[in-house]
């Protein structure tokens, strides 16, 4: 079905989708309300997909958004409805584009991307950054204490 654009697979029952092939004309996605968890299995190679909705699935890791990357025209999203997109409230939008930053979101769970949450996005990406190195630092300091009491310990016995 190469020519096919539009396809609507709402409550299905769904698991995953990576068995959709030869689909390289689809534009939009619906998967509402299926039992989707995760990516685990990959996604499907849909070149034109530039709306994915995933309302109402079981989506709960942040990890999983990620992979929503390798739909590079993607511009429309939904997850309303996902536990990862609940707990994140109004931050879904800037954890869709902190981790999608190549890709040219611009709607999402049916709001218009801004500026203003690209340049927060932005923001806390090097919040993160520089929490992970702090992090990274402290470990080794820690590290390097332990093997100095552990040294000390042994020079004493």
């Amino acid at each position: 079905m190469p020519l096919l654009s539009e396809l609507y697979l709402a409550e299905n029952e769904l698991t995953s989708f990576n068995h959709l092939h030869n689909l390289p004309s689809l534009k939009k996605l619906n998967l509402r309300g299926n039992k989707i968890e995760s990516f685990k299995d990959g996604l499907p190679d849909l070149p034109a997909l530039e709306y994915l909705n995933l309302r109402e699935n079981a989506i709960a890791e942040g990890k999983e958004l990620t992979q929503l990357c390798s739909f590079k025209r993607l511009n429309k999203l939904n997850m309303q409805g996902c536990p990862i997109a609940d707990e994140k409230g109004d931050g879904f939008r800037k954890e869709i584009i902190f981790r999608c930053e190549d890709i040219n979101i611009t709607i999402v769970n049916k709001e218009e991307i801004t500026q203003e949450d690209r340049d927060e996005a932005a923001a806390e990406k090097e919040e993160r950054i520089q929490a992970e190195k702090e992090a990274e630092e402290e470990a080794a300091r820690l590290a390097a204490e332990e093997a100095e009491k552990a040294k000390e310990e042994a020079e004493d016995e």
